[in-house]
């Protein structure tokens, strides 16, 4: 799972159990058939009671209908990602947003994928490849609080990245013919 932690060194990436930092302008590939949305529910310690997700495409679970766990539920936004580049390249995670910034970051993520989808020219590119950023506003209690960012920089095709052209070789120089003087 992929977590942003707003107060950790004024935001930090992570992911897996060791909370491995990504790597800088690492790329990440955005699935965008795992777009979903939902509600969640923790108990003591941070654990989670319940989780009830969608796929964006069908209408959102509706609150009052999910069951009475002890826990109140709180909206929740979830995507699949996979690195595309560095150290951390093919390392796969799912990014769960809870907080108002990660899910207005993977909101903005749908809608950029819809607004493409509906302009109808992205010859197949439909699947975002992102940075993991940050950004900061001033919180009235907490002072400077960092939120997430998923900076969309490019496109790729759902079955991913297109592969980098090989290396041309250069061609060794062809001797030329000498040439007579004319007298």
């Amino acid at each position: 799972m992929l977590l942003f932690k707003s107060r950790e060194n004024n935001g930090t990436w992570a992911f897996g159990q060791r909370r491995t930092i990504p790597e800088a302008d690492s790329k990440w590939g955005v699935n965008p058939m795992t777009f979903r949305y939902g509600y969640i529910c923790f108990g003591d310690n941070n654990k989670v009671i319940d989780e009830r997700l969608v796929s964006v495409s069908q209408p959102k679970p509706l609150v009052t209908e999910l069951p009475d766990t002890g826990a109140d539920w709180q909206e929740e936004w979830a995507v699949n990602m996979k690195c595309l580049s560095g150290a951390d390249a093919g390392v796969e995670v799912v990014f769960k947003a809870t907080t108002d910034g990660a899910i207005k970051a993977v909101v903005i993520l749908v809608d950029q994928v819809r607004d493409r989808l509906n302009s109808g020219q992205h010859d197949g590119k439909i699947a975002p490849i992102v940075l993991l950023e940050k950004d900061t506003y001033q919180h009235v209690k907490h002072g400077p609080t960092a939120y997430p960012v998923l900076n969309c920089i490019d496109w790729m095709r759902l079955d991913g990245p297109a592969p980098a052209p090989a290396p041309v070789k250069p061609t060794p120089p062809v001797d030329q013919p000498r040439r007579r003087r004319v007298a």
